[in-house]
């Protein structure tokens, strides 16, 4: 039976990260550099940046992030007087806490969870009449872990090669150049919660337990299923973070078998969703006669409960019909006779429509969603016509229905079969690269969209601090159409070679030049990068014109 030595929090529900308020990260943040516990008052810096306060309300935050980061940067472990003497002690003391802080947060993002029907383990029962379904669910590293360990590391290495090069018998503290995947807290005499950061022991080495398994941490992962006011539908089950029973399951590490058709229903209809009820960091030392395969060789290991404030996952959006047609613009002139959005598809909008899913790196309900596929997007699209009640556009081998593609978004997959776009539909779809270009010039003819001056309009590799930035922060075109010029660069429906569709408008990572509205970049439909989104558009119908 497992043992729980230490519960921080116990919550239910979906929380996102800013669970808590702008003022409480930063007091918090406040207590913390009080204290000298840097790693700590990092952190809290951070999750104040990304509560959802207007930007121009966080300068506070962001101040006292930017300088405790530079100070760390500098090689210094914080903010007080530090000489050869003092200095390796106190980046030892901040490197532990930091470990200490790494034990208490979730070092992953959960970038998707939702329930699909499970096509592998289908387990449609006539005689109980239940079925079977999957929860999807997607990770990566976190990027508030990754933020925050990058700034220590690098801290760190500046320390260690200023000193080393000052004095040639600088003793560093051991093990500092494995931080962080070896436990630097970590004393030999088979303690495993040490002063508070946890360690992992497998094979006689040791770990921070938050990054075992060459993987982002022993996680465990409770998930049920629940209706859109939170009402449990399904009890939950237990899931670890990185354990795939086999490639072809990869995609439904939870099952829930016996659901009744009234459940199903609720779940085909988008008007259920998947739930982490609760998150455990699991540590210890690896007994081999535990490992039974699977997730068995944690059975017996402690852990500690992560609060779920410091989990970041999809947030669940409501779907708004008519927020999405105020926001189309209709063009209708030139032979030209289309409607299309004035923002690229937001992760709010797009989360809203995959419920539950979050595939993009850069995470902000309101920036666009990015890391999706050309797949990603058409099935995006039909699925979203489907929610409105209009015609979806796309087929494949003459099938409208997305559940009858066998494609599930966010794999890496393409779809099998041919696809074919039906214009005379009404639904949603990707613009032609002829609409798209004429939507970006918006009358107006500048080089990029909406002016001659890329920063007025766009954000590109010169002002984007090389990520994305929420939609509609810029000056739009002549036609009230927002970052044509740079955020993500826009899938087209338009091939041009093969398996190849074409990318418009740029990028945060590119230069101006690729911003223009002249240009065009080939990508391979599959692909997912950082840098690619869509925005959606919708054919004027006879009566529309």
């Amino acid at each position: 039976m497992k043992k729980l030595l230490l519960v921080l929090i116990a919550l239910f529900g979906i929380l996102p990260l800013f669970a808590k308020g702008y003022a409480d990260y930063l007091a918090e943040a406040k207590k913390y550099e009080a204290q000298k516990r840097w790693c700590f008052a990092l952190g809290s810096y951070y999750d104040a940046l990304q509560t959802d306060e207007a930007p121009e309300n966080k300068k506070e935050a962001a101040e006292g992030y930017a300088k405790l980061r530079d100070a760390i940067l500098s090689g210094k472990p914080g903010f007080s007087s530090y000489d050869e003497f003092t200095v390796n002690d106190e980046w030892k003391k901040l490197v532990i806490d930091a470990e200490k802080y790494f034990s208490s947060v979730c070092c992953v993002d959960i970038s998707q969870l939702y329930i699909v029907k499970d096509s592998v383990q289908l387990d449609f029962k006539t005689k109980t009449k239940t079925m079977t379904y999957g929860v999807k669910i997607g990770y990566k590293e976190g990027r508030r872990y990754a933020t925050i360990k990058n700034v220590i590391v690098q801290g760190l290495k500046t320390m260690v090669d200023y000193y080393k090069k000052q004095y040639a018998n600088f003793e560093v503290f051991a093990g500092w150049d494995k931080w962080p995947k070896r436990s630097v807290s970590y004393k030999n005499n088979n303690v495993y919660n040490v002063d508070g950061a946890l360690v992992y022991e497998k094979y006689k080495d040791y770990y921070n337990a938050f990054y075992d398994r060459e993987s982002y941490g022993l996680y465990d992962f409770l998930v049920n299923v629940v209706d859109e006011s939170g009402k449990e539908l399904v009890k939950g089950k237990r899931w670890l973070l990185g354990m795939e029973a086999s490639a072809e399951k990869s995609s439904y590490q939870i099952v829930f078998s016996g659901v009744s058709p009234a459940i199903a229903d609720l779940i085909d209809s988008g008007k259920a969703r998947a739930n982490i009820v609760a998150c455990y960091l699991a540590y210890g030392k690896y007994n081999p006669a535990d490992d039974k395969g699977g997730r068995t060789f944690v059975n017996n290991l402690p852990e500690v409960q992560i609060p779920l404030d410091k989990l970041a996952v999809p947030v669940v959006v409501s779907f708004n019909k008519e927020k999405i047609s105020d926001a189309m613009v209709s063009i209708n002139e030139n032979g030209f006779a289309f409607q299309i959005h004035k923002t690229e598809v937001t992760q709010s909008l797009y989360s809203s429509v995959i419920v539950g899913a979050n595939p993009s790196h850069f995470m902000g309900l309101e920036k666009p969603v990015d890391s999706v596929s050309w797949y990603d997007a058409i099935y995006f699209c039909n699925k979203l016509s489907q929610k409105c009640g209009y015609k979806p556009v796309y087929s494949v081998n003459g099938e409208t229905d997305v559940a009858k593609w066998g494609y599930t978004p966010q794999e890496g997959k393409s779809i099998k079969g041919e696809v074919e776009q039906n214009l005379k539909a009404d639904g949603f779809r990707l613009p032609t690269n002829d609409e798209w270009t004429f939507a970006a010039k918006g009358g107006q003819g500048f080089r990029y969209s909406g002016s001659d001056n890329i920063d007025e309009v766009g954000w590109y590799k010169e002002n984007s601090d090389g990520e994305t930035h929420p939609v509609a922060q810029k000056k739009p075109n002549g036609y009230g159409l927002y970052d044509m010029s740079g955020n993500v660069e826009e899938w087209g429906w338009d091939a041009c070679d093969n398996n190849y569709r074409y990318g418009c408008g740029g990028s945060c990572y590119n230069y101006a030049e690729a911003c223009e509205v002249s240009n065009r970049y080939s990508s391979i439909a599959g692909r997912s990068n950082y840098d690619l989104g869509f925005r959606v558009a919708r054919s004027l119908a006879e009566g529309e014109r």
